[in-house]
């Protein structure tokens, strides 16, 4: 509650006016602000565009996803595909673009965006650069932006924008709206276990160690 969802709620507020039936589109979606960001989307009646990679359990990952209130989960090979236009048969484009993995990923998403839309990037997974058309700033007026939650605290924290944040997070959680990223209780003795998991390619949920074995 202090780094992941409010993240997502602050990236989904504060850069574009979003209005119920409105949509965003983002990469990273199973990690856990992508997470946060569907479940708090769908709380204020935006639709959501999610972008994953293609994995053997694809199509789990795709329901759990839409569990949570995922309109749309894609792969990074249908962003350039009839998949998309499918899509926006039915929503409109995105104004609003989350970007954590950077590289070709991001660059193929801005495309899908409205004109006058906004990409905030928040990390760089891959570790490659975000590449930004000419086209994509003149013609289009794409606006490319980043958010770091510590730096917003920092400016932020303790006011009644933060007040009203955890409020509304708060709510919504209570009311069921917001469940926390999937996840295993291991005992910390099993640590190793723990550490294995975690390095796994496409690693569905998150190891948290437990110190006290009644909650494990």
């Amino acid at each position: 509650m202090t780094v992941n969802t409010p993240t997502a709620y602050r990236m989904l507020s504060d850069f574009v006016t979003m209005m119920p039936g409105d949509t965003f589109i983002q990469n990273g979606a199973n990690s856990g602000v992508g997470q946060a960001a569907i479940q708090i989307g769908k709380s204020m009646g935006l639709n959501s565009i999610n972008i994953v990679r293609d994995r053997p359990n694809l199509q789990e990952l795709k329901d759990n996803l839409k569990s949570l209130g995922a309109d749309y989960v894609v792969t990074e090979e249908e962003l350039r595909t009839q998949v998309m236009k499918d899509i926006f048969a039915v929503v409109p484009p995105p104004k609003l673009a989350l970007n954590c993995i950077g590289g070709k990923n991001a660059t193929d998403m801005m495309r899908h965006l409205m004109k006058g839309a906004t990409m905030v990037t928040y990390g760089g997974m891959s570790r490659q650069p975000v590449i930004v058309s000419t086209a994509s700033l003149i013609f289009q007026d794409i606006k490319v932006v980043g958010f770091w939650r510590t730096l917003w605290a920092k400016e932020h924290g303790n006011t009644k924008l933060d007040d009203e944040m955890y409020d509304y997070l708060t709510k919504v959680s209570m009311e069921g709206k917001l469940q926390p990223p999937a996840h295993n209780l291991v005992p910390f003795e099993n640590y190793q276990d723990a550490v294995r998991m975690s390095m796994e390619s496409f690693a569905g949920a998150k190891q948290v160690l437990v110190m006290d074995k009644r909650f494990a």
